[in-house]
């Protein structure tokens, strides 16, 4: 009688501890993607303030060349130059949304994470019940 009740409850404690173990690795997982989504938004922001600081360089550059060779500006100079600040802005716009996407990625994987860790939980006490059921019906 010892036997088959000391196997039944080793059964069930292997399964509750299998299911805690999984829930504790799934929350490793989501830890590190907070993390990770954290880094990524931290690069978006990054990414912008360099864009700017790149253009704003270019067209001083533009500037102070004009002004080193006496040259004013005209209407043909100010378009030029807008189509550096448009280009330059639709470059920085689609490198901080990549940065952004990034971000959200490891956000979504960071909850995904956090749901294998319940399931893995309620999985391990579900593998538990069949062998606590015998256990009781033994008893």
């Amino acid at each position: 009688m010892a036997a088959p009740v000391l196997a039944l409850g080793l059964q069930a404690g292997t399964a509750v501890a299998g299911g805690i173990a999984s829930s504790n690795a799934a929350k490793g997982e989501k830890l590190q993607a907070q993390i990770n989504t954290y880094v990524a938004r931290t690069r978006a922001m990054q990414t912008n303030a360099s864009a700017r600081h790149n253009l704003e360089g270019e067209l001083s550059t533009i500037r102070s060349t004009l002004g080193a060779n006496g040259q004013r500006p005209t209407s043909a100079t100010f378009n030029m130059m807008q189509e550096v600040r448009n280009i330059r802005n639709s470059e920085r716009l689609l490198n901080v949304s990549g940065e952004n996407r990034k971000a959200m990625d490891y956000q979504i994987a960071g909850k995904n994470a956090g749901a294998r860790a319940t399931g893995a939980m309620i999985g391990g006490v579900g593998n538990a019940a069949s062998s606590i059921f015998d256990l009781a019906q033994l008893i």
